[in-house]
C-alpha cells in the first residue's frame, strides 16, 4: 500500500452489491440528484437509501480505477464531497492497495471475485487511520467484468486496541515470564497447563512441552491434591488466595514449600488460574534449624543451668531472664521483676566475702578500651533459697564510638555441683596421696603413646623404694622399662594387648633389675579405662613380691620334698573329705592292698573297712573331726584285694579347716606281720607261764616235805635236818 495515494491498484473496500451496473459513459460529470419514485425504480431508491444508512464507506469504480459511486459513509470517512471524486482515480483521494504484483493481483481479483484485507488510509486532512476492506467484482449484462465495488470499514480504534492488547500481552508475557518466582497459567476445571514460566521449569524439573501437555495433578505438582481443589473453590466463592503456604513436589520428588498466590481469570471464555509460587522451602528450612539452634539453645542452657542477662551502663541497671532466676533457684516475681540495679543485685544476690571481687570485673570492663574485650571469672551467689552457690560468669562489652562501655551482655552458670566435686576430688587426692604414700608399693599409670609404644605417665613416690633408684625428671616409662629383665619385657606386652582386647583387668608378675645386681619380683594389676580418643589408661598398682617368690618358691622345695617321701613312704597316705571320701592315695596303697591308688580313688571308707570294725571306725573318724588339734590312732582291718582282709593300723589328724588341704590326712600301716609277731610271743608267754606253774609246785612240794622234816626233829629232839627251810614258806 501507499499512504501517498500515489499510482497503485484499484479501490478501497468491502463487499456490497450494486443493484445496476454503471459505466464510466452513463454517469454525469455531476452528482446525480436522489432518486426519486418517478425517475427510478423502487428497488434502486431503495438500495440507495440502504446505501445511505451505512456508516462504512462503499465506492464503486470501473475496470481503471475512476470513482463510479461515492457513497455518503466515504464522504464521511474521507472528507471528500461526492462531486469532487466522480470520475476521478480512486488512488487520488484513499489509500490504493499496492501488491506485489499489480498484473497478477487483478487476475487473481477478477478470477475470484472478491479480496479483503486490511490496509492504511488517509483522509483529507492527511490524517491516517486503518480500516477493513472487501473488494467485489461487479459485471455487466454480459456477465463480463465491468468494475470493483468495495466498503471500507474504519477500525483504527480496534487496531489501537488490539496494538494495547498486543502490548499489555507482550508486557504480560514479558513479566510472567521474567519474573523471579514460579508462574503458571492453568484451566481452573481440570488444572490443565496453558503456560509455565522458567522459573517454574527451574524449580520444578519439568520441561515445559511436557508441561503444556498434561495437567498439574498429573504430574503430581500438588503435595496433596485436595489443596488445589480448595483453593479453586475459594476463589470461586469470592475468596483471595495470596501468599498462602502450600507443599509442593518436584519432578525428582523433592517437596517445595511455596507462597503460593493465585487469580482467576478469563481465557477464551474459560476460567483459568494465574498462579504464582514463592519457594521458600530454604527459609523455612533456615526458620526450622533457627527454631530449633533456639531450642537446642535453651535447651543446653537449662542443661548446663545457665541464664543470660545485659547491663546497662548509662542506667545502671540488670536486665534478667527466667533461666537466669532459675540459676539463683528463685523467680522474677520473688524478685521483683526482671529489672536491677546493680546496688540491688550485689546486696540480694552476691556472696558478702564475693562482693568486692565482683566489683573490680566491673570497673576493669568499664575502663578496658579494647573493642573486643570479654572476661570470665566464678564468684559465689546467695540463692533465693538461702543456700550458698557457685556461678561462673562469662561477659563482653559494647562500646560506643567514642569507646565508652555502654552495655555489657553475659551468663551465668551454675557451677555449684562443680566447685563441690572440685573440693570433694581436692580432699579425695589428698587421701589418695595419703594412701598412696603409704602403699607398700607404687601406684601408677600405663597407656599407649601416640607412637604406639607404652608409656608411664604417672608412678607414685613409692616406685623409687621399690627401684631402689631415683626417678630422673619424672621419666616413669624409662624407670620400668629399662630396668625389666629382657626375658620379661615381651610377656608383658603381649599379656598387657591380650587384656586391652577383652577390657578386662590385667595383672602380671615380673622381674626387675636393682643398682646392687639383685633380682626383685613385682606384681603389676590395673583396671582398664577407654579415654575419649580411644587409646586405654590403665591404672594400677605394682607391689614387691620378693619375698612371696622366695616363700612360693621355698614352699615349692617343701612340698617336693614331701611329695618324694610320700611317693617313696612304705605306709599308705591318704586325704579323705569330710563325707568319707578318698580324694587322695599314695602310691604304697598298692604293695599294701593290691589295689592300685586311682582304683580307691572317689570310694568312701566304709567301702574298705571290715563291717564288725566300721562302727568303731566312723566313731574314731567323728573324733578326728572334732579334735583337729590332735591326731587319733585306729586299728581295724582293710579289705584286700586278694587276700579278703588286711589288719591294718590307721593314724589320722583334721586338716578340714585348711584351705590347701580340706581333708583327714591318714596314714595306713600293715600291721600283719606284727599281729603275727604278737600272737606267736603271746603263746610262747602262756608256754612259759604253764612251765612255770609246773616247775613252782614242785619245788613247793619240797619245801613242805623238808618243812614237815624239820618239824618231826624237834619232837624228836632233835635238830632240824634242813634249816633253810625254816623260813620258807609252807
Amino acid at each position: 500500500m501507499r499512504a501517498d495515494g500515489g499510482a497503485g491498484f484499484g479501490i478501497s473496500s468491502a463487499n456490497i452489491d450494486m443493484a445496476a451496473s454503471t459505466s464510466a459513459e452513463n454517469v454525469a460529470p455531476e452528482p446525480p440528484a436522489p432518486p426519486t419514485p418517478e425517475s427510478a425504480d423502487e428497488p434502486v431508491r431503495l438500495h440507495a437509501q440502504l446505501l445511505a444508512c451505512v456508516r462504512e464507506s462503499v465506492v464503486a469504480s470501473d475496470l481503471e480505477g475512476r470513482i463510479l459511486y461515492w457513497g455518503p459513509g466515504a464522504e464521511r470517512m474521507y472528507g471528500y464531497k461526492t462531486a469532487e471524486v466522480l470520475l476521478k482515480p480512486y488512488r487520488n483521494f484513499a489509500g490504493a492497495i499496492e501488491p506485489p504484483d499489480e498484473a497478477t493481483f487483478r487476475r487473481e481479483l477478477l478470477a475470484r471475485g472478491y479480496w479483503e484485507g486490511q490496509h492504511l488510509q488517509k483522509r483529507r486532512n492527511g490524517q491516517t487511520f486503518w480500516t477493513e476492506t472487501r473488494i467485489s467484482v461487479f459485471t455487466d449484462d454480459q456477465g463480463q467484468p465491468a468494475g470493483f465495488v468495495g466498503i471500507d470499514r474504519d477500525v483504527t480504534e480496534r487496531k489501537q486496541a488490539e496494538e494495547i492488547l498486543r502490548l499489555s500481552e507482550e508486557k504480560f508475557a514479558k513479566a510472567f515470564q521474567t519474573s523471579p518466582y514460579a508462574s503458571l497459567i492453568t484451566r481452573a476445571e481440570d488444572g490443565r497447563v496453558l503456560d509455565a514460566n522458567d522459573a517454574f521449569v527451574d524449580l520444578f524439573g519439568h520441561a515445559k512441552t511436557d508441561l503444556v501437555a498434561d495437567s498439574t495433578l498429573a504430574v503430581g505438582l500438588w503435595a496433596r491434591p485436595e489443596d488445589r481443589a480448595d483453593v479453586v473453590a475459594a476463589l470461586r466463592r469470592g475468596k483471595s488466595i495470596a501468599n498462602r503456604e502450600f507443599r509442593f513436589r518436584a519432578k525428582d520428588g523433592r517437596e517445595i514449600i511455596g507462597l503460593f498466590s493465585t487469580q482467576l481469570i478469563p481465557i477464551a471464555g474459560e476460567d483459568c488460574l494465574l498462579s504464582s509460587i514463592n519457594d521458600v522451602t530454604e527459609r523455612q528450612q533456615a526458620d526450622a534449624r533457627l527454631r530449633e539452634s533456639e531450642s537446642r539453645l535453651a535447651a543446653a542452657l537449662d542443661m548446663a543451668r545457665a541464664g543470660s542477662w545485659e547491663y546497662d551502663v548509662a542506667t545502671d541497671v540488670f536486665t534478667f531472664n527466667d533461666d537466669f532466676y532459675r540459676v539463683y533457684k528463685t523467680t522474677a516475681a520473688q524478685a521483683g521483676g526482671y529489672r536491677m540495679s546493680a546496688d540491688e543485685y550485689a546486696r540480694r544476690f552476691c556472696h558478702p566475702d564475693d562482693v568486692d571481687v565482683v566489683a573490680r570485673e566491673v570497673a576493669a570492663a568499664l575502663a578496658c578500651a579494647e573493642p573486643d574485650f570479654s572476661r570470665q571469672f566464678e564468684h559465689r551467689i546467695r540463692c533465693g533459697d538461702g543456700t550458698t552457690g557457685y556461678v561462673a560468669v562469662r561477659f563482653f562489652v559494647v562500646k560506643d564510638a567514642a569507646g565508652r562501655t555502654i552495655k555489657t551482655y553475659g551468663v551465668n552458670q551454675n557451677v555449684t555441683e562443680r566447685k563441690l566435686a572440685e573440693e570433694k576430688l581436692r580432699a579425695n587426692l589428698e587421701r589418695f596421696q595419703d594412701i598412696a604414700a603409704n602403699v607398700p608399693g607404687a601406684i601408677y599409670q600405663l597407656q599407649t603413646g601416640r607412637t604406639g609404644a607404652l608409656e608411664v605417665p604417672y608412678m607414685s613416690s613409692g616406685c623409687e623404694a621399690l627401684f631402689e633408684r631415683p626417678v630422673s625428671e619424672m621419666d616413669f616409662t624409662g624407670l620400668l622399662f629399662d630396668h625389666m629383665h629382657l626375658g620379661d619385657r615381651a610377656l608383658f606386652e603381649h599379656s598387657l594387648a591380650a587384656a586391652a582386647q577383652k577390657s578386662e583387668r590385667w595383672s602380671l608378675e615380673f622381674r626387675i633389675a636393682v643398682p646392687d645386681g639383685r633380682t626383685k619380683w613385682l606384681s603389676a594389676s590395673a583396671n582398664p579405662r577407654t579415654l575419649p580418643n580411644g587409646t586405654i589408661l590403665w591404672n594400677g598398682v605394682l607391689l614387691d613380691i620378693t619375698r612371696l617368690k622366695e616363700a612360693e618358691e621355698s614352699r615349692r622345695a617343701s612340698e617336693e620334698r614331701f611329695r618324694l617321701l610320700v611317693k617313696n613312704a612304705s605306709d599308705v597316705i591318704a586325704v579323705i573329705d569330710a563325707a568319707g571320701f578318698l580324694k587322695y592315695v599314695s602310691p604304697a596303697e598298692e604293695p599294701i592292698s593290691g589295689f592300685r591308688p586311682e582304683d580307691l580313688l572317689g570310694q568312701n571308707v566304709r567301702d574298705v573297712i571290715h563291717p564288725e570294725d566300721l562302727e568303731r571306725t566312723v566313731a574314731a573318724f567323728q573324733t578326728t573331726v572334732a579334735h583337729p588339734e590332735k591326731s587319733h590312732r585306729i586299728e581295724c582291718r582293710h579289705i584286700h584285694k586278694t587276700r579278703g582282709w588286711l589288719p591294718v593300723e590307721i593314724v589320722g589328724q583334721s586338716f578340714l579347716a585348711e584351705p590347701a588341704v580340706q581333708g583327714i590326712i591318714v596314714s595306713v600301716r600293715d600291721v600283719s606281720e606284727r599281729q603275727q609277731a604278737e600272737t606267736e610271743k603271746a603263746r610262747q608267754l602262756d608256754e612259759l607261764r604253764r612251765w612255770y606253774a609246773a616247775t613252782l609246785g614242785r619245788e613247793g612240794r619240797i619245801a613242805e616235805l623238808k618243812h614237815e622234816v624239820n618239824a618231826l626233829a624237834r619232837r624228836l629232839g632233835e635238830p632240824p635236818p634242813y634249816p633253810s627251810a625254816e623260813g620258807a614258806a609252807p
